[in-house]
């Protein structure tokens, strides 16, 4: 799987939580399980759409060149 299609997947992942989370508050409900799958695909997708240090380094590298 390509990193797009990775943090694609993800966030339609994390929408999905949202919305069984919205549907517990509205419902009363505890939503502690989805809390913590929630923040764990959060931290998935901020190291999967963080540069790598090549992509830095390449930024860094062209902007003393120009």
């Amino acid at each position: 799987m390509t990193k797009h299609k990775t943090i694609i997947t993800i966030n339609k992942e994390i929408n999905k939580i949202n919305e069984e989370i919205d549907m517990k508050i509205l419902q009363g409900l505890a939503y502690r399980v989805e809390a913590r799958r929630h923040k764990t695909l959060l931290q998935k997708l901020r190291a999967e759409a963080r540069p790598t240090w090549q992509y830095r380094l390449s930024r860094m590298v062209t902007s003393f060149l120009l």
